[in-house]
């Protein structure tokens, strides 16, 4: 683990919409949320955040297919992030956590398309993260 730094972002979440599975690319996991077992970093997500680096999921990227159509969208698409990455338990026809490990928080690498809806889903998933006791403040 290297001690020059403290967070370490997941690369990416490029791709969202709808109800359907959220697509998580990730070196050594890829695939679809409710599919692939990432559990095998679990160990690995623990062992950093028990050294004191946060780790974060990206959202976007260059080459994603995404975006919000409205604030509506927005706050949607925060409640599934907390569900599924977060703190809270995936709903129905969601699919399981790709590790059991709760990640810290999100990272915007927003690329592509308009602003409609991400500060709605900041907002929410920041009243989320504050009613957490397990997130740091």
């Amino acid at each position: 683990m290297n001690p020059n730094y403290n967070v370490v972002v997941f690369a990416f979440l490029p791709s969202w919409s709808g109800s359907g599975p959220l697509t998580v690319a990730v070196d050594g996991c890829n695939g679809q949320v409710g599919v692939v077992d990432c559990t095998a970093m679990d160990a690995q997500i623990a062992t950093c955040q028990r050294a004191g680096k946060r780790i974060l999921l990206s959202l976007g990227g260059a080459l994603g297919v995404y975006g919000l159509t409205d604030d509506a969208a927005g706050v949607a698409l925060a409640g599934r992030l907390w569900r599924l990455f977060l703190g809270g338990q995936p709903g129905p026809g969601e699919g399981r956590r790709p590790w059991t490990t709760r990640l810290d928080g999100i990272d915007l690498d927003i690329e592509a398309g308009t602003s409609a809806g991400y500060a709605a889903m900041v907002t929410a998933l920041r009243k989320q993260m504050d009613a957490d006791r397990f997130k740091v403040r």
